[in-house]
């Protein structure tokens, strides 16, 4: 993905960060593998470049698109679209576009609703938001411990996943009184 260029045009930015082209690029097995490869834009970032109303209307366009894919009698109506996508905005700012368009990939998939979807409003999108920052804190704190042991050249297997950061210190600890131990 293109680096947001300072003077790239608002047309610019939506033909290169479409929702159907971004839907293309949402393809990792979990949130650590998204988080870790992930050089799109924050939606504050683009709100700085080009304004409020733009980036509500970005959120917008992505909520029309999941409005307009589930099969249900009742949309959402323009007034909740917009709502919605300032909620979004105002909760979730921190949150890249390459992660909107994976949460919204999974609510295509029927990954927050396995049962299926039978009706969408701003409360349900939200909640999408929602579940998907409670895995985000997993895999960005997963993410931190790696940086924390590649810059210290531990050992891979004080990197893996599956340690808590207790446990990581425990082996740490240890291993730092078995350096200093008389010989």
């Amino acid at each position: 993905m293109d680096k947001l260029e300072k003077y790239e045009s608002k047309d610019e930015f939506l033909v290169k960060r479409s929702p159907n082209r971004l839907f293309k690029l949402a393809n990792y097995e979990s949130n650590y593998q998204l988080l870790k490869n992930d050089k799109t834009e924050k939606l504050a970032t683009i709100k700085k470049q080009y304004g409020y109303n733009f980036i509500q209307g970005y959120i917008s366009l992505w909520i029309q698109d999941i409005n307009k894919f589930l099969n249900l009698t009742e949309k959402m109506n323009e007034e909740q679209i917009y709502q919605t996508a300032d909620l979004i905005y105002q909760k979730y700012y921190y949150f890249s576009i390459l992660e909107i368009a994976s949460i919204f990939k999974r609510a295509k998939l029927g990954e927050f609703n396995p049962k299926g979807i039978f009706r969408i409003d701003g409360m349900v999108i939200l909640a999408w938001f929602d579940s998907y920052d409670k895995e985000r804190i997993n895999s960005v704190e997963r993410l931190s411990l790696d940086k924390h042991y590649i810059k210290k050249e531990k050992e891979p297997e004080t990197r893996q996943s599956s340690k808590t950061l207790r446990e990581v210190i425990k082996i740490s600890k240890a291993k730092k009184d078995e350096q200093n131990r008389p010989k």
